[in-house]
């Protein structure tokens, strides 16, 4: 029989589920089940308190008489249908009852997996680990683990047990087959994925968080000298739901890493990611900016509670493309680097004080909080697996989550639109609040309700006039506070492109179109 791991279990790649016992088959036939487990090399057996109420923990304890040392037993509690009212499954004086009471059926003085059967939503999950962390140092249980729970209740479970210094789950048994998806749509299948171990930078550098070696990821063409020349570009939606900063800072934050020569990085400010539909007239309420917010991407992620993001990439990218053609062809080099860092004061801890990031209408006040942005989890795949490069074999098929890296973000004016990028002519000349990010609404898939709306953007318009703005207890100045007139508007567009023209971040036929649309536009008409 092979084994896989959860946590420190060596667990039987079959295990057997016991609610059938006191359920369907009474004592002797439960016997008869186990014994040909057993006999078959299965060394894990599943139970429930709630199985035949509590009888499948009685008729298991029973079977295993005399042999507990071969077996792993796992239980759960947490599972009412109509639960009394205030009875909270997860406070930590039900969880020690329920245990003590699955003890006593089971005739054992420890679980080896202990599970909670059903989210609590009326419990913080910090609470819950807690306890868990308590009953494993007293030698009751040796590994917890879930049951039910969504990509957003693990995440939560992950970031609370981190920031705590205490386990979180190391498991999750869900519903899962042929005719039965819901893993797949929820994100419970995504949310345990390699990514981001390795080195995200470019030139060897220590990983002194997470321990890993030395390394980069030019290290292997640098040693052959086959290294191409690499430009990349990116917008806000990578800084925060796409785990961008630590290949600019490290996994420490202490200090910008240096970039090569044959690197360029252009961030492009306030975008979406890939951007947005570009245009002046989508700023617009009521004119072309949409009234329903963008579908977050992902399964069952929901949709984001504002507009989406119009701030384009397609021009800045024209530019960079002939930049790096002519780099590539004849050696010209392209314009420098640009993109926010620490030592320019433009980066900063990824939450509203540190960013500076105004309180704006349509936001709730706190947003964006320090758990907001998606982090980089520091996982444990096991001894066989190499995160540098991702070689060998993850044994731990659910890895623990040892802790989250602290994430940067961009700080932003006070209008709230990041500073530090290449310029772009809608940011120079801005409509609103452009944000690379966005809030998922609730509605009929709730449990990303509040969280960051994976990676796309949002927009909050500037009102028309000061009257406007004072009605909606809005700090920006009004678009008739800062351009008067669509002629002031378009005066200030024809600033923005030939700023960006002259620096070499936009094409002078694209700088004329861009002109242009603005002059066409609805702005202040």
């Amino acid at each position: 029989m092979e084994t896989r791991r959860i946590g420190t279990l060596e667990v039987s790649v079959v295990g057997l589920g016991c609610n059938n016992f006191g359920m369907a088959i009474d004592a002797d036939a439960t016997r008869a089940v186990v014994d040909a487990a057993i006999e078959a090399g299965i060394n894990y057996f599943d139970t429930a308190e709630s199985y035949g109420n509590g009888q499948s923990e009685e008729y298991l304890g029973r079977a295993l008489a005399g042999r507990r040392d071969q077996v792993l037993v796992a239980t759960k509690w947490g599972f009412v249908a109509k639960p009394d009212a205030g009875e909270r499954q997860g406070r930590p004086e039900h969880v020690r009852a329920s245990l003590d009471a699955s003890l006593q059926r089971l005739g054992m003085d420890h679980v080896d997996h202990y599970q909670l059967h059903r989210p609590d939503p009326d419990t913080p999950i910090a609470e819950t680990l807690g306890v868990l962390d308590e009953l494993r140092t007293a030698g009751k249980i040796r590994e917890i683990g879930c049951t039910g729970f969504s990509a957003a209740h693990l995440a939560e479970a992950a970031e609370a047990g981190a920031q705590a210094g205490i386990a979180s789950f190391p498991s999750v048994q869900n519903h899962y087959s042929l005719l039965t998806r819901t893993p797949e749509t929820d994100g419970v299948l995504e949310l345990y994925q390699a990514g981001s171990e390795g080195p995200q930078w470019w030139l060897p550098h220590p990983d002194p968080v997470r321990g890993g070696r030395t390394s980069g990821i030019l290290e292997r063409c640098r040693a052959s000298g086959t290294c191409p020349k690499i430009v990349e570009h990116f917008g806000s939606a990578e800084v925060w739901a796409l785990k961008l900063t630590p290949e600019w800072v490290g996994t420490d934050g202490q200090a910008d890493l240096p970039l090569p020569d044959d690197v360029r990085r252009y961030y492009l400010a306030s975008t979406n990611h890939g951007g947005g539909a570009g245009g002046f007239d989508s700023s617009l309420p009521g004119v072309g900016l949409p009234r329903a917010g963008p579908a977050c991407p992902g399964n069952n992620f929901g949709t984001g509670v504002l507009p989406a993001n119009p701030v384009p990439h397609l021009q800045t990218v024209n530019a960079l493309s002939e930049h790096f053609r002519r780099w590539v062809v004849d050696g010209t080099p392209p314009p420098p680097s640009r993109y926010p860092t620490l030592a320019a004061g433009t980066l900063a801890p990824a939450h509203k004080a540190a960013i500076g990031f105004p309180t704006l209408p349509g936001l709730r006040a706190s947003v964006p909080e320090p758990d907001f942005i998606m982090p980089v989890l520091d996982y444990d795949w096991g001894p066989g697996f190499d995160p540098v490069d991702g070689s060998g074999v993850p044994s731990a098929g659910v890895p623990r989550v040892r802790r989250v890296l602290p994430m940067f973000a961009p700080r932003v004016d006070a209008d709230g639109n990041e500073l530090g990028g290449v310029p772009i002519v809608l940011l120079d000349a801005p409509l609103g609040t452009y944000l690379g990010w966005n809030v998922t609404a609730g509605g009929d898939k709730p449990f990303h309700a509040g969280q960051i709306c994976n990676y796309v953007g949002g927009m909050i318009p500037f009102a028309r006039t000061a009257a406007e703005r004072r009605a909606r207890d809005d700090p920006r100045p009004s678009l008739e506070e800062r351009y008067g007139t669509h002629d002031g508007y378009v005066a200030a567009v024809e600033r923005a492109a030939e700023r960006a023209r002259r620096e070499g971040f936009l094409l002078p036929a694209d700088a004329r179109a861009l002109v242009d649309a603005a002059r066409a536009s609805a702005v202040l008409e």
